[in-house]
């Protein structure tokens, strides 16, 4: 996922505005069987535990780095709202 860029859908992942709907958006990506099978099938020449648990790893990695820079790009409007709300209290 690009984070910096608008995606197909409009919502610019660099500036999550968290007093609309977009604060239920996912920071992680859903990852189902359905995806690791289709993976499995179309990524590995040889299937066995040791390459599906690998191709497992691969895109949970990838799923992870992806949260972390939608997080990076976040923080700050994150902190601000949460602090806002502290404030409210």
């Amino acid at each position: 996922m690009t984070t910096t860029t608008e995606n197909a859908y409009g919502v610019n992942w660099s500036n999550i505005d968290l007093d609309s709907h977009e604060a239920e958006y996912s920071i992680i990506d859903d990852y189902t069987f359905a995806d690791l099978l289709l993976e499995v099938n179309c990524n590995l020449r040889t299937i066995n535990e040791l390459t599906i648990m690998r191709q497992f790893e691969e895109a949970l990695q990838n799923r992870i780095t992806s949260a972390r820079e939608v997080m990076r790009e976040n923080l700050a409007n994150i902190t601000r709202h949460a602090q806002a709300y502290r404030n409210q209290e």
